[in-house]
């Protein structure tokens, strides 16, 4: 009935949302899971982009490949996180926004919640002009991500996970967040975000302003109390799969 692309968070790789793919095949929803240019098994320098742009083209591709082995077929983006920044920005560039039929946000990352050192961010900044390639470690605690023990246990030993960013990538994410408030207003297509009522990585009360700053007269928000930030991943994700089945189903 539709067809969706699932973008990954930060550092992470398409693998870790099968579950969420195969629930959404069943209610008849054909999906598509990449690992964004520099992560996972796709190809590109570990955890380093160019420009924003890049992952524009590769999804520009990935769209045409989706439209063209489903012709009839509504398409949708899903966006994890990071993946949540790189949906909006992308759907909000020029072109984009005729190819796709509605955004679903996952606990976007509009604004970091963690505290980062300023040091980090001065060095950050200027090594993306003289040492793009540069990576610092994120420091990201699992135990933020889920109370799914099993996730948990599970996460320290997967090695398509990458902790750590490049200084390029970095002055992009940059860029992109500041800019929210922009994409806010140029999102005119229907738009559901879900986000996490306790997340310490991403910024909760920025995901709700960036909601209230949509322009698009069908927009939606939930926000799951006692929810850590990996809410596709979360022990109780099932209700979450079935929001987003039902609104996708609900916008064909």
């Amino acid at each position: 009935k539709a067809t969706i692309i699932i973008l990954h968070g930060m550092g992470e790789h398409g693998g870790r949302y099968l579950e969420v793919a195969d629930f959404l095949a069943k209610n008849n929803i054909s999906v598509y899971v990449p690992d964004l240019r520099g992560f996972g098994k796709s190809g590109g320098r570990r955890v380093y982009v160019r420009q924003m742009s890049d992952f524009y083209q590769d999804l520009n591709a990935l769209s045409a490949l989706a439209k063209k082995q489903n012709p009839t077929l509504p398409l949708f983006i899903l966006g994890h996180s990071f993946g949540g920044l790189v949906a909006a920005s992308y759907v909000a560039a020029s072109g984009a926004r005729q190819k796709i039929q509605g955004l679903i946000l996952s606990s976007p990352l509009f604004e970091v919640a963690l505290s980062v050192p300023r040091w980090k961010k001065i060095l950050g900044t200027a090594l993306s002009h003289v040492a793009p390639y540069y990576t610092q470690a994120t420091n990201i605690n699992p135990a933020l991500l889920t109370h799914d023990a099993t996730i948990l246990k599970e996460y320290p030993k997967d090695p398509l996970i990458h902790h750590a960013i490049s200084a390029g990538l970095y002055h992009q994410l940059l860029k992109t967040m500041r800019a929210k408030e922009l994409l806010a207003k140029q999102l005119i297509l229907p738009t559901l975000l879900l986000q996490a009522g306790e997340d310490a990585i991403v910024s909760k009360a920025a995901s709700l302003l960036f909601f209230e700053s949509l322009v698009s007269a069908d927009k939606e928000l939930t926000v799951y109390e006692g929810f850590y930030h990996e809410i596709l991943n979360e022990a109780d994700r099932q209700e979450v799969f079935f929001r987003i089945s039902q609104w996708v189903l609900n916008h064909l």
